[in-house]
């Protein structure tokens, strides 16, 4: 598994209710964790990912800076999430002048596909697009909600 522990995050939270209980260092208990309970965030766009304070609220951004809301499409199957964007941008560098020296704005298209935890609600997740942030948050299925007992 690769030694970037930031593309990485939980889609089944046990192994993370043992790194919080035990103290066990989380790049140890990443690596350790089954494949099938981790899903790679994409490279491209660049992403957060956060759970509430309660655990009840998974919180997904991705940096969309020059793609427009019509371009966007969020959709959601089973525990999967799928991201499509379709960059309105021209590829033809030729829109810059002839004074272009350097080109590092990205204009890929976006295409990928998230696992995430069964106990989150993915069908209900309420989705933004603002300022060239698109946010994704879902909450725990109400069975599932972590309840402070003591």
């Amino acid at each position: 598994m690769t030694s970037n522990l930031s593309q990485f995050y939980w889609t089944n939270f046990n192994s993370l209710w043992d790194t919080l209980t035990t103290g066990i260092p989380i790049g140890d208990t990443i690596r350790s964790t089954p494949k099938k309970d981790l899903t790679s965030l994409p490279s491209y766009p660049h992403s957060n990912c956060w759970l509430s304070e309660d655990m009840n609220v998974l919180n997904l951004e991705f940096a969309l800076a020059g793609f427009k809301e019509k371009d966007l499409s969020v959709k959601s199957s089973g525990s999967q999430l799928r991201v499509e964007a379709k960059s309105a941008r021209s590829e033809d560098a030729s829109r810059h002048g002839t004074g272009l020296i350097h080109n590092g704005i990205s204009q890929k298209d976006i295409d990928f596909t998230l696992g995430i935890d069964e106990v989150y609600d993915v069908k209900t997740a309420k989705v933004k697009f603002e300022d060239g942030i698109l946010s994704i948050t879902m909450s725990r299925h109400a069975t599932n909600e972590v309840t402070k007992l003591f």
